[in-house]
């Protein structure tokens, strides 16, 4: 199972990979292995594209361990 930051950086860096995580991100993050609750779910699918970007690379600009 991948960590969420290696998971942020790689989206940071696939185009593909952001659009999977963009389009469906519940099927992307499960096929990672990451299980979403109820509440993470519905506040990633309130993200447009270019929040779920900006929030990608802030999370894998951070450091590990590093409170957000």
């Amino acid at each position: 199972m991948a960590d969420v930051q290696s998971l942020a950086k790689r989206a940071a860096t696939d185009a593909d990979f952001m659009r999977k995580l963009v389009s469906d991100p519940e099927r992307t993050l499960r096929a990672e292995g990451i299980s979403l609750t109820p509440e993470m779910l519905k506040a990633i699918k309130a993200l447009d594209a270019e929040e779920m970007e900006r929030a990608v690379r802030a999370f894998a600009d951070s450091k590990p361990g590093a409170a957000m």
